[in-house]
């Protein structure tokens, strides 16, 4: 093209030339007319103006013919100046050649979108924890597996949940309803709590009652049995057991029984002293003079079936047993003492 510019100057300046004055006067020596002249020297200038066209549309045409080694060699040199095009070179030469490239298929939006992944909850794992591992909200696993907020906090080990690959939901609900929950937890407890002490209380007030209510009675203690009466005690009660026996802190001997198991005399001697409601914690007892300065009690029992200063004699029906008192559960307490200091029972 500059080439062509150049031609063209140089053939002005000729043809200003030519209208010179001398140039002019020499054509006209020729025979030529002015007028003549005028009109070969305009078709002229249409000629080479022609002529420059189709000199530049035929360098365009010869770009854009190229074959195929050439297309490769013209890809090649672009792809230099434009490198962050990732093209594939083999498509752009179909297209310079205008080859049918309609098996070049584009990805579907659908193939893009990942799917939703199973995940195994592992021990002490929490909802909140799962979710922050996936990058989403807590509601948005919820949603997935149709559970409630309450369930969130009791996500058992090895159950498998569905994650979606992105957030459906970033609601914060669920949490306002799990300390909504936690808020209803701790009211009942509260609840509980009270209403445990009052029973403690009330339970207190009527030991206390029974303290007041409490009654002794006794016998005089100037009753001699027989020397014939030493020795020979029997266990007083057909029992479950022995839940404790002498010790520190413990005077007798505890043997488990059912309420209303018979209680009989360990041996014979006189009734000295029957005590009710509380007593010091012995609950409805029996005391037995069994002579030579030896008592027997019997104690925690239901219910008596002897009287003040009565006597009865070895296996006697001397009450029942039972859970009155300081007693944890049912059970027959026998103790003996020797002039007021504890003995085993079965040395004498």
């Amino acid at each position: 093209m500059e080439y062509n510019i150049k031609n063209i100057k140089i053939y002005i300046n000729k043809l200003a030339k030519f209208f010179s004055k001398e140039i002019w006067q020499d054509h006209i020596e020729l025979g030529f007319t002015k007028q003549t002249l005028t009109v070969l020297i305009l078709s002229l200038i249409v000629l080479l103006f022609n002529f420059s066209k189709n000199s530049a549309l035929a360098q365009d045409k010869t770009l854009l013919e190229v074959g195929n080694s050439n297309s490769v060699a013209l890809i090649s040199d672009i792809q230099n100046y434009t490198s962050f095009i990732e093209e594939n070179p083999d498509e752009l030469v179909d297209l310079l050649e205008e080859k049918d490239i309609s098996y070049i298929e584009k990805p579907s939006i659908d193939n893009t979108i990942e799917s939703p992944y199973k995940y195994t909850v592992s021990k002490g794992e929490t909802l909140s924890q799962i979710a922050e591992k996936f990058n989403l909200h807590v509601a948005t696993i919820l949603e997935a597996n149709e559970l409630s907020p309450s369930e969130s906090e009791n996500i058992s080990p090895g159950i498998t949940l569905t994650i979606p690959p992105y957030d459906t939901n970033e609601s914060i609900a669920w949490l306002d309803e799990v300390n909504r929950l936690k808020e209803e937890k701790e009211r009942l407890a509260r609840i509980e709590e009270e209403k445990r002490k009052r029973e403690a209380g009330i339970a207190r007030q009527k030991n206390l009652a029974k303290l007041k209510t409490s009654s002794k009675q006794t016998a005089s203690s100037n009753y001699n049995i027989s020397a014939t009466n030493t020795g020979g005690f029997i266990v007083p009660i057909n029992h479950n057991g022995i839940s404790r026996g002498i010790g520190r802190g413990h005077t007798g001997i505890d043997y488990r029984a059912n309420v209303g198991t018979p209680v009989v005399a360990s041996k014979g001697g006189q009734v000295v002293e029957i005590t009710n409601g509380w007593s010091g914690g012995w609950g409805i007892s029996v005391v037995l003079n069994n002579g030579n300065g030896i008592t027997t009690r019997y104690a925690h029992l239901s219910k008596t079936s002897v009287g003040i200063g009565q006597t009865v004699s070895q296996s006697s029906l001397i009450g029942y047993s039972g859970n009155t008192g300081f007693s944890t559960g049912p059970h027959l307490h026998f103790e003996m003492r020797s002039n007021g200091s504890v003995v085993y029972p079965y040395n004498n």
